[in-house]
């Protein structure tokens, strides 16, 4: 016994069972001429492209035996867990602690023409302090910088910044980090 299947995608749809010679087409959902509803034969119930279809919102079943309603609720329910499960595998690899977060902070090393280089370095926020931010051009550098604290203080937290030793005065190229 044929079933109705309505389609919930915005604009046509098209299933196609080559095997068992079956193409059927439904306009974009809400289709004034009610052409987004479709009866379908019972065959599709245990296609596996079309519970697929069904599974992942694309179609909907409108009207069906309870045998044939089961059928495609356990395939959709097992799919939903699937993909929640997957969801919060991902989720749970995900660092949730203080200051996990990518920050990005300028490169300190010298410039071509003087001042900075000032390319955008990504560092986590709770590593910002530990070694200077360097892009891949001056990541060699990092042995000669040294970080200093300045005498000023910005919400409670000395300003520092990244500077290479010389004698004498502090060398130009150093950043200002709060």
């Amino acid at each position: 016994m044929p079933f109705l299947v309505r389609n919930l995608a915005p604009g046509p749809a098209v299933f196609t069972d080559l095997a068992n010679n079956i193409a059927l087409e439904w306009q974009g959902a809400g289709d004034p001429n009610g052409d987004d509803i479709q009866q379908v034969p019972d065959g599709l119930a245990d296609n596996v492209n079309f519970l697929r279809s069904v599974t992942r919102g694309i179609f909907v079943v409108e009207e069906a035996t309870e045998e044939m309603q089961a059928k495609l609720t356990a395939s959709g329910e097992a799919w939903r867990r699937r993909n929640e499960a997957q969801a919060k595998a991902a989720i749970d690899t995900l660092e949730k602690g203080k200051d996990a977060d990518f920050v990005t902070a300028p490169c300190v090393a010298p410039g071509p023409r003087g001042g900075d280089c000032g390319v955008d370095v990504i560092v986590r926020h709770k590593h910002k302090g530990e070694k200077p931010p360097l892009c891949d051009r001056h990541a060699h550098l990092g042995s000669q910088l040294v970080l200093i604290e300045l005498d000023k203080m910005v919400d409670g937290v000395p300003v520092t910044k990244w500077i290479i030793p010389t004698i004498g005065e502090a060398a130009p190229s150093a950043v200002t980090t709060p």
